[in-house]
Order: C-alpha cells, then sequence, then structure tokens
C-alpha cells in the first residue's frame, strides 16, 4: 500500500479566530486566543488560561496542554482517547500519520519497526485494539489492525493485537499484515520468509535457519493451519503452524510433526514446494525417507497412483484407464517379473511382491525360497506367483499378459501369461500358490491337454517356456515343464525341441546321444532306447521288442 505524507498546510493566519485582538489596557480583562512568547493561548471569560482542554477556531480544534499553550505535531492523549496535532497545531481528522517509533532501541530489531503508523478518525480519534480480539478496520479499501496504543500492527499479528515477529513468534500468530510500512490485512497465498528452528524437518532441506514458506489466509485474515484446504478446486495441505506442506506429507498431519515411519497409505504428495496441490493421479519422484530410505538415499524416483482423495493405492492389483497395474506396500509400481503373495479372499490385494530381477533370483522363485538374498533385500518367495508389469517404468508398467519374449541375465526367454479370468496375468504354468485352485490343473486324461500345462505346442513352467538344450536337441519333460534325469522312467514325460515345441507323432527320433524317442500324437513318450523302435502301432509306452527285428 503506498500511503502519502500529508502535510497539513494550515497557516496561522487560516486559525479564523473568532475573538479579534485589540490592544488591551493593562488593566483590561484579556479573553479568547492570544499569542504570547511561550505560543498561542486561551483566556476564558475571567481571563483565565485554558488548559489540558481543547478549542476549536473555524473549523479546527486545537489542543492547549497543562500550561495552558496550544501544542504542535504531537500526540496527545485526551480521556483516555489518543489524538494527533499537526505543524499547525489542528487536530487531525481521517488521516494516516507516521510518526519516528521512539521505543525501537534497535531499527533492526524484527519485533520492530524504524516508524510507527496511527489512523485518527474522522472524531479525530485514532483507532485502538479493543477487548475482544483482535479487530480489524476498513480504511480506503483495506483492513487494518492496530494495538492499545494506536499503532499499525504489521507483520505476523496474534489475536490479543500484538506483533509476533521475533524469532518463531509466528507460530502463535493468527494472521499476516505484511511489512512495517505497509499493514494491511493479507488474504489468499503469501509467500513469507520466517523464522524456522524445527529439527529433522523433511522439507527443510538448507542450514540457513530463514525459511520462505507458502500460507493461505482465509477471507477474515486467518491462516489455515493443521489442515487440508480446497483452493480453486485444488487440495492443499498446511502444518500445524500454517506453512503449506509440499512434497511427502501424513495425511493425518504433516511433515512437520514426522518422527517415525509410518503405514504407506497414510502418506500423500503435495507436488512441488511452488505448488504444493495434493497430487491426483500419476506421478513421479523420489519416496520419502520413512517410505523407502535405501531408494530416498539413491534418489531412486517410483511412479505412485493418487485416488482422488489423495490417498495412494498400495499392496494392490488395480484397473487405471483399462490397464491393470501393481502396487507394493511402500506405494511403488511394480514392473518387470514380480513375484506376488496374493490374499486369498481378494485376488486384487498383495500381500508381499518380490522381483525376479535375474536367472538366480528365478530359480530362488521356482524353489518358492523364504530367504533369498536379492539386490533389494530377503526375498520370501514362499507362494508366490509370477506376474509381469512392464520393462520400462518411464513408459508404462501395466501388466503384459498373452505371449511375451522376456530377457533375463542377458538371455532372450518365450513366456506366457494368462489373459482373463480371476487371476488375470498370473504365469501360465503356475505350481505354487494360489494356481492350483484357478486354472489349467493336472488332468489324468493324457488327451485332455486344454486341462494341463501345456499350451497346444508348447509346456511352460511358471509362464516361462520349456526348450531343450542347444547340445541335445531333443529332452523330456514333464506336463510340469521339469526335466528328465537319468533315473526316470520317461513314460510319463513328453519330448520337445530347443525351441520347446512338442513332438508330436514322432517315430526313432534321436537325440545328440543317439538315443531313440517315438511319441504319440499328444507329444507323450511312447518309446525310449538306444535302439531303433520296431513297433509304431503301440500309441502307449512299450520296450523295444527284439523279436520284431527285421
Amino acid at each position: 500500500m503506498r500511503r502519502k505524507w500529508l502535510k497539513f498546510g494550515l497557516a496561522l493566519s487560516a486559525f479564523c479566530f473568532s475573538a479579534s485582538f485589540a490592544a488591551f489596557a493593562e488593566d483590561e480583562i484579556q479573553t479568547g486566543w492570544v499569542e504570547g512568547e511561550e505560543g498561542w493561548m486561551y483566556y476564558d471569560d475571567e481571563g483565565y488560561p485554558v488548559t489540558d482542554e481543547w478549542k476549536k477556531s473555524g473549523d479546527n480544534w486545537f489542543y492547549l496542554n497543562e500550561d495552558g499553550v496550544m501544542v504542535y505535531e504531537q500526540l496527545v492523549e485526551y480521556e483516555d482517547y489518543i489524538y494527533y496535532v499537526n505543524e499547525d497545531g489542528a487536530m487531525v481528522k481521517n488521516q494516516w500519520v507516521q510518526m519516528a517509533n521512539e521505543d525501537n532501541e534497535d531499527a533492526d530489531a524484527e519485533n520492530a519497526a524504524v516508524d510507527v503508523w496511527y489512523y485518527f478518525q474522522n472524531n479525530g480519534r485514532a483507532y485502538v485494539a479493543g477487548d475482544n480480539g483482535t479487530s480489524f478496520k476498513t480504511i480506503n479499501g483495506q483492513k487494518y489492525a492496530f494495538d492499545e496504543d494506536g499503532k499499525m500492527l504489521w507483520g505476523w499479528v496474534n489475536d490479543n493485537s500484538e506483533l509476533c515477529n521475533a524469532d518463531t513468534e509466528w507460530h502463535d500468530a493468527v494472521y499476516y499484515c505484511g511489512a512495517e510500512n505497509d499493514g494491511a490485512m493479507k488474504t489468499g497465498w503469501q509467500l513469507i520468509d520466517v523464522e524456522e528452528d524445527r529439527e529433522n524437518l523433511e522439507k527443510n532441506k538448507d542450514d540457513d535457519s530463514v525459511m520462505y514458506y507458502y500460507f493461505y489466509f482465509m477471507a477474515n485474515g486467518k491462516r489455515v493451519q493443521g489442515d487440508t484446504k480446497t483452493i480453486n478446486g485444488e487440495k492443499y495441505s498446511f502444518d500445524e503452524y500454517g506453512a503449506m506442506d509440499y512434497e511427502w506429507t501424513i495425511a493425518s498431519g504433516s511433515v512437520a510433526s514426522l518422527s517415525e515411519a509410518s503405514p504407506s497409505e497414510y502418506y500423500q504428495w503435495f507436488n512441488w514446494e511452488d505448488y504444493g496441490n495434493r497430487a491426483k493421479g500419476w506421478f513421479y519422484t523420489i519416496p520419502s525417507e520413512n517410505l523407502n530410505k535405501k531408494d530416498h538415499d539413491d534418489e531412486l524416483e517410483h511412479w505412485y497412483y493418487a485416488l482422488n482423495g489423495g490417498s495412494l493405492v498400495t499392496s494392490e492389483i488395480k484397473t487405471i484407464n483399462g490397464k491393470k497395474y501393481a502396487f507394493n506396500d511402500k506405494s511403488e509400481m511394480l514392473t518387470g517379473l514380480q513375484a506376488l503373495k496374493i490374499d486369498p479372499t481378494d485376488s486384487s490385494h498383495i500381500l508381499a511382491s518380490y522381483p525376479v530381477e535375474d536367472e538366480n533370483s528365478w530359480e530362488a522363485f521356482l524353489k518358492q525360497d523364504p530367504a533369498y538374498s536379492g539386490d533389494r533385500g530377503t526375498y520370501d518367495y514362499t507362494d508366490t506367483m509370477l506376474y509381469y508389469f512392464g520393462d520400462d517404468e518411464d513408459e508404462d508398467g501395466a501388466m503384459r499378459v498373452g505371449k511375451l519374449k522376456l530377457e533375463l541375465s542377458g538371455d532372450t526367454y518365450n513366456y506366457y501369461f494368462l489373459k482373463s479370468g480371476t487371476y488375470k496375468g498370473v504365469a501360465f504354468g503356475s505350481q505354487t500358490g494360489l494356481a492350483n485352485n484357478y486354472e489349467g490343473t493336472f488332468s489324468d486324461d493324457e488327451n485332455d491337454l486344454t486341462a494341463s500345462f501345456i499350451d497346444g505346442s508348447y509346456i511352460y513352467r511358471e509362464g516361462r517356456r520349456i526348450t531343450a538344450d542347444e547340445d541335445l536337441r531333443y529332452e523330456p519333460v514333464t506336463e510340469f515343464g521339469v526335466k528328465a534325469t537319468s533315473s526316470d522312467d520317461l513314460k510319463d514325460f513328453y519330448l520337445i525341441n530347443t525351441s520347446g515345441q512338442i513332438q508330436k507323432n514322432r517315430h526313432n527320433t534321436k537325440d545328440q546321444d543317439g538315443n531313440y524317442y517315438c511319441t504319440n500324437k499328444n507329444g507323450k513318450i511312447t518309446y525310449f532306447g538306444t535302439e531303433k523302435c520296431n513297433n509304431h502301432n503301440d500309441s502307449a509306452w512299450h520296450e523295444y521288442d527284439s523279436s520284431k527285428e527285421d
């Protein structure tokens, strides 16, 4: 607010004194206004000087002190009210007056101003604080508050008409009234620098004790604090002192009071310090130290999804814009191959999640190892099932289904994930967790291949297509994708080649070691030996019959 210092150009000739002054004889009584050596005085009808009282001349009032002399350019306390007379001695009305702050011992003190301001009403009385908390007076369209001595309040102001500008007194303030030469009550957003001494404050990233925060003041001038508020359609959070929260915030409080890690569903993301609106939908950022200390320290970013209410999707497989995504217990979107432990009563609820990041972890997953030492800690693969959620978290981590080519430890494999059903996305051929209860259970009918873990021409184990080793050309495997050992009876095995294709209706197929195989129409092995089979009319398991040699 610009305020011009008003010069009151009343000349003494403009007093328009009601009494005219003629020469008096020594024995005559002087009355009215008389200018003497000490200044102007006013004498009553009996010739006595009027003291400690206001007297009017023309349109102006003038004050006579205890000696009866008219005063100039000073405050006047009269009958519990405060007035001001200008350089001509006239009472000031409807005007601001700026004066040097005589109580200011240190002009640089944060709680003291070099100058103070007063406002004098139409009756000449200064506005002063009321008895019922801080009240504001509207002057030229702006609202101002004053202390009990009539001084305009500025900066931080509490509800007792007191300044709160020293150190951290602003914590106890309610209003903000701008700089010392401003004083107008602020509403809406305000960026204010304050003294800060809260320790371990996550958002206080500088060593400097002076911090800049955004505050929001309502129409009545009171700041929003310890609460969330919808402003222009966006949600914002404010800590217990009214500073706008930003980045990671506890929904039930704020970063300011954060000391211990809490469940991730209590966290909300409130954008950056210059914006602060609560996130809705997807956002990509480094986790809070209390959410994931390792990734926080490594500055590793993750994708998160915030619901309309601000809470984060956590430990859930959730459909978003027609696609399914998975989130761990830290609310981080999962990517790549993930071993998930699913709630038996709720197929969307993730009880635990662990990555399958290389061949070693793949083998640990196949064994359902309860204590595998992975890159990001200990993985408990017990009762987990395999899913795949994209391979590039900068693009899209949506669940992938059907046939996929995936790379692991530098090698590429063919995978297959269920396209539909309650457990959509689970690796085809799963032997673990709930898999035996939902799809693909093994059938004793060898012709019922659709009910086994065989996808037409291929066998999958935990989603990966099983292939024969290149140096063997052909290998026998079970319907669950387990390869035969030298001690196994092969009559319950299927024969596959190096691309994983089931070898159906084969007669005397020879592997790299010189062994011969025969298979039926489904690819199940009917003969194995070092000699060629000579009975191709038998589709069931049979031994070599030497009597049928040519």
